[in-house]
């Protein structure tokens, strides 16, 4: 049963929605069936769960067709067939419905086709006043205000004389802005999204339109709207950065996230992260406390990366690695404690393992972070190389070297034979196991020549191409002074 469409749609119903489609499914002018109404009260026995053994066909057959004896597949099939199509109506209802300004559009439409001008006129100035109270400027705010104005020129345009009309073609300048505006809205964010998916995927984008949507941000007055100023800046940004910008585009963000829509704010907020960490890996000075300062606001206001309704769990990992680069250990017990329930349900016990035993690490904490690590259970090649990078760097640290050698072949095999691991990651794996592996060679046979030749090669590499420069490099730094590791 649990297969069935009608079935699956009822369970994403929310407990008032259910009770609200009773209402709906007794009212004559959406149902006439009384057999619909039987079956929605055999159905309410079950919900939400719908997974008791009586919960069967034949059962429900039996409850809404009394006088019949003979179990009939094919009128079971097409009541629950009519139902689906009831609800479906319903949960459309439920959408007009939730956005107030468009659900009296709707009215606003008929009347005027039944040109009903003082009716027009009341229900015209009604909307406005909805209008004008909304602060949250996204598409709809451009689209609204076009359809306002476009709604009263068609209604009123060809009631007057010819000569008498020039009042509503003086009305077009505004039309046309506020469909500029909407219209350069959009495609700005088009553009946003394919720069971010560009990052993660192997496909080559067409940004042909880039340029003439630049151009067309330059015919409105773009400060008034800083959503739209925003992802101007972003696509900037990605064309060519500057630390001015970006510094801009941030405080510009900060000071307009309470008038933006949270899906607009959330593409604004992840690209800014993304590359404050492209500047971070890359060592550029005081972008650790920005991706940092970043990451608190994704938290505070609810603006990470969301998959399938839940944070995303590479998200919560990076947010744990910046925090701890940054030596905010007790905000990432916050955020471990507060977000670990964000992530999907199976998620949860890994990460939250995973984050306690970055902890430990970073607290010197050793033998307790393997034991966190340890209990880490996941096919998934990210955590796993995660898991493999921070035990032989702890195993390092233990002076553990023999350990180390026997980690690194153990890590190689590792890659061999995981196709699903993309080249690059195999690539920055196989250059940080080559120099950590000479590395424990060097000091074990204390040739501090090595360690410094080492140093060089590490220090030719970009971040891109070795995974833990920074700390490779730290490592050496200590070696060659004679501090201990």
């Amino acid at each position: 049963m649990d297969n069935i469409k009608l079935i699956k749609l009822l369970k994403s119903f929310s407990s008032k929605e259910f009770k609200d489609l009773y209402k709906f499914i007794i009212s004559p002018y959406f149902n006439e069936s009384n057999i619909l109404i039987e079956l929605y009260f055999v159905l309410k026995r079950y919900y939400p769960e719908f997974n008791n053994r009586n919960f069967t066909r034949e059962n429900i057959f039996k409850s809404i067709y009394t006088n019949e004896k003979k179990y009939n597949d094919k009128k079971m099939r097409d009541r629950f067939s009519d139902m689906l199509k009831l609800c479906e109506e319903y949960i459309s209802l439920i959408e007009i419905k939730s956005d107030d300004v468009k659900y009296q559009h709707l009215s606003l439409i008929q009347i005027a086709k039944r040109g009903l001008e003082s009716h027009f006129e009341s229900k015209y100035k009604e909307i406005n006043k909805i209008v004008e109270k909304k602060r949250i400027i996204d598409n709809n705010f451009f689209l609204t205000r076009y359809e306002q104005i476009k709604d009263k020129r068609n209604f009123y345009e060809f009631r007057d004389p010819l000569g008498k009309r020039t009042v509503y073609y003086e009305q077009y300048k505004d039309e046309i802005k506020w469909m500029n505006c909407y219209f350069i809205f959009k495609l700005l964010k088009y553009i946003v999204i394919q720069y971010n998916a560009k990052r993660h995927l192997n496909f080559d984008f067409d940004f042909t339109i880039e340029e003439p949507i630049l151009l067309l941000t330059n015919s409105i007055e773009i400060t008034n709207y800083p959503p739209i100023e925003l992802f101007r800046n972003i696509i900037l940004l990605n064309k060519n950065f500057s630390d001015d910008l970006f510094d801009k585009t941030e405080i510009l963000l900060n000071r307009s996230i309470n008038i933006m829509e949270k899906d607009d704010a959330r593409i604004i907020i992840i690209e800014l992260y993304n590359f404050s960490e492209a500047q971070r890996r890359a060592s550029v000075e005081g972008y650790q406390l920005k991706a940092l300062n970043l990451g608190k606001n994704m938290a505070e206001y609810g603006l990470y990366p969301i998959e399938g309704g839940f944070m995303a769990v590479d998200h919560f990992y990076n947010t744990i690695h910046v925090g701890l680069l940054a030596g905010d250990f007790e905000w990432v017990e916050y955020f471990t404690g507060k977000f670990v329930t964000k992530l999907k349900p199976d998620e949860q016990e890994n990460a939250e393992n995973y984050s306690n035993g970055m902890l430990s690490w970073k607290k010197n904490e050793f033998e307790l972070a393997l034991d966190y690590f340890a209990r880490v259970k996941t096919d998934d090649f990210y955590l796993r190389l995660r898991i493999k990078y921070n035990t032989l760097n702890i195993l390092f640290t233990q002076k553990a070297f023999e350990s180390v050698l026997y980690e690194i072949d153990s890590f190689k095999h590792y890659l061999d034979s995981n196709d699903s691991i993309p080249d690059l990651l195999k690539l920055r794996a196989r250059n940080y196991l080559k120099i950590i592996g000479q590395l424990a060679k060097a000091i074990l046979n204390k040739n501090h020549d090595e360690i410094s030749y080492l140093k060089n090669v590490t220090e030719k590499y970009t971040p891109a191409e070795i995974e833990h420069r920074e700390w490779l490099i730290n490592i050496m730094t200590q070696n060659i002074k004679g501090v201990q590791t």
